[in-house]
């Protein structure tokens, strides 16, 4: 039978809980930790939204200068529209004073021809221009969603380092917060079997301690600890006959990563 897998919450170091037998602080200290990665979090969150407001000014600022020149070049097509009408009544009525018979006819023929095309050439050029202004618009759109989507993430993946640096250094400062990691854990365990419970070398005494000192944690489950040299100091990981309980630092902080960053975006 395969075993279930039941991940960790969220980082807690600062749960409420209090440990029988604990030095008086712990619980402040904890809290504290927590304090600390929620900042660190808020800030990063203050940074992308003032980094968001700059982007999407600098582009409503393209967009208007964009629209600026649509309408300086919109302008100068209806310039050259009433510029080639007026020319042309004029050399009309010079020729009507000059020709006749089919000189005439034939002279007029050549001038609407002359002002058609050049109507026809200005109309396109000018369309031209428009449609290369769109294609820049939306090339700068898709490239500032672009920046947007990475600055967040590589935000995001900074914070959590100096998350996870943190709690490091506050298990080196108070080892005994491992035994928040195995309370956490064993509170889902649901199998009644005996417990084999791996940690860091450092942490096998921390965790004798507490067995003796809130015994009703483990909820008379016979348990094992397992030194486990793979594993850091804090971390936890519990095994029955069914189940597999991960609750490293390195899982609560993949938990955390997956809740701020959208898979598509990894």
């Amino acid at each position: 039978m395969s075993k279930n897998i039941y991940r960790a919450g969220e980082l807690r170091y600062g749960g409420s809980d209090v440990l029988l037998g604990e030095r008086p602080g712990i619980t402040s200290l904890r809290s504290r930790y927590l304090r600390d990665i929620e900042d660190e979090i808020s800030r990063v969150k203050t940074e992308l939204a003032e980094l968001r407001a700059t982007y999407e000014r600098e582009a409503k600022e393209m967009a208007d200068a964009y629209g600026q020149k649509k309408t300086a070049l919109e302008a100068d097509l209806a310039q050259v529209r009433a510029g080639s009408e007026e020319e042309a009544r004029r050399i009309r009525d010079s020729a009507q004073a000059q020709l006749d018979g089919e000189k005439k006819r034939g002279y007029d023929e050549g001038l609407a021809s002359g002002r058609q095309e050049g109507l026809e050439t200005a109309a396109k050029s000018i369309a031209d221009e428009l449609a290369r202004m769109r294609q820049k618009i939306h090339e700068a759109r898709e490239a500032f969603l672009d920046h947007i989507a990475a600055s967040e993430s590589k935000l995001i993946e900074t914070a959590l380092a100096v998350a996870e640096r943190v709690v490091r250094q506050k298990i080196r400062i108070d080892p005994a917060v491992v035994r928040e990691a195995v309370r956490e854990a064993l509170a889902q365990v649901r199998d009644a079997h005996p417990l084999r419970i791996r940690v860091h070398p450092d942490d096998v005494a921390h965790l004798e301690e507490f067995r003796k000192l809130s015994p009703d944690a483990f909820r008379d489950m016979p348990a094992t600890f397992l030194a486990d040299e793979t594993l850091q100091p804090g971390d936890a990981v519990v095994e029955t006959g069914l189940e597999f309980i991960d609750a490293t630092v390195a899982k609560k902080l993949e938990t955390l990563r997956d809740r701020l960053i959208p898979r598509s975006v990894l």
